[in-house]
């Protein structure tokens, strides 16, 4: 009883520093910890127990969610909202404690990050419009016009079709990638080469989808292997007639 009522009166304390009206967000959790959930699980169950059954009327302690809590904030009509000016940034962990190294470290990774958005984006945007397109031609009425635009958007949307798993899995990595150990280049050396791999595997595996969705959408028929176009990661590479593209499985590599 006296540790749970410190833990009350602690939990109270701090919620008036911080907080504002009756509902109070207790949150748990850190970095690696927390890794056997039936074991914490039932270590939270019997806190709530403890804390709701010594705290009377004063505190009720039930398992929430952010959602539940704003709802929670918003329909309170005594809660006055202070306005935050100044900057966000930099981070401070505590005095003297700034979080600014993340803004420039592993620049590769941000780098690539950023060129697999761009990679998404664009072939997202030529499926979609390679399946609107397709829709569009399905709606032609003369029967020569019909026979045509049915061939041109069977293509059109095999193509956008056959590229939704490769996108997904370059969609994947993507997210991933946003995570703020990922992005902000925090994390350990062979977690980063883990992030990289996956952009590199997702790019491999989006890059056939997005040469067969462009020869069609240019041709509107599939066009023959040799006059496909090729995909080139690096900004100074140059095909020409008859020269090998680099193979569509292999990865593509980024050095953190």
């Amino acid at each position: 009883g006296e540790k749970v009522g410190g833990y009350t009166m602690g939990k109270q304390s701090e919620a008036t520093a911080v907080d504002y009206g009756g509902d109070i967000m207790l949150t748990m959790g850190t970095d690696f910890t927390y890794s056997a959930a039936p074991y914490w699980f039932d270590q939270m169950d019997r806190l709530i127990a403890n804390v709701n059954a010594h705290a009377g009327n004063r505190l009720r302690v039930f398992y929430s969610s952010p959602a539940a809590y704003l709802d929670a904030k918003t329909a309170n009509p005594d809660m006055a909202w202070p306005i935050k000016l100044g900057d966000f940034f930099p981070y401070k962990w505590d005095q003297h404690q700034y979080w600014t190294g993340y803004f420039t470290s592993r620049p590769t990774l941000k780098r690539f990050i950023r060129q697999g958005g761009e990679y998404l984006r664009a072939a997202r945007s030529l499926a979609a419009s390679l399946s609107f397109g397709a829709a569009t031609e399905a709606t032609e009425t003369s029967a020569t016009a019909a026979r045509g635009a049915a061939s041109n958007s069977a293509q059109q949307s095999s193509a956008a079709s056959a590229a939704a798993r490769p996108l997904l899995r370059l969609a994947e990595a993507m997210g991933v990638a946003q995570h703020h150990d990922a992005v902000s280049g925090t994390a350990k050396q062979h977690v980063t080469d883990d992030y990289a791999l996956r952009i590199s595997l997702g790019l491999a595996a989006v890059a056939p989808a997005l040469t067969h969705m462009l020869a069609v959408a240019i041709e509107k028929t599939p066009p023959p292997s040799s006059s496909s176009p090729a995909y080139a990661p690096l900004t100074n590479a140059r095909t020409r007639a008859g020269a090998t593209a680099r193979p569509s499985h292999e990865p593509l590599t980024a050095v953190a």
